[in-house]
């Protein structure tokens, strides 16, 4: 019943064993830099991914990319420090930082 929707995962998914970690040290930097540049600011982060060609059981997707972009709004609620990255969900990966431009013209 009820309980039964606490055990599913709707922003979850399959990561390469060791892009977790590259992903990971990303965020942590992202999270850094959002706390000296945008200190006491109201800041809006997004995540998704992009599907890829390979399914797990034939039912959950194994995205081919990840990707977070970020905008801090001044106390005039203007954009004054946006960005993003993304990166193949692969074990050798490169994450790649860029503008909020750049990444929607990727994605």
């Amino acid at each position: 019943g009820c309980a039964d929707a606490t055990f599913t995962l709707t922003s979850a998914a399959p990561q390469a064993k060791c892009f977790k970690s590259f992903w990971w040290d990303e965020e942590q930097s992202l999270a850094k830099h959002l706390e000296s540049t945008c200190h006491l600011q109201t800041v809006y982060i997004v995540s998704g991914v992009v599907p890829g060609i390979h399914n797990i059981n034939n039912r959950v997707n194994v995205p081919s990319h990840f990707w977070t972009a970020y905008c801090g709004l001044d106390q005039n609620k203007r954009c004054s420090d946006s960005g993003g990255i993304t990166g193949t969900n692969e074990n050798d990966s490169t994450i790649r930082k860029m503008d909020v431009a750049a990444l929607e013209a990727e994605l």
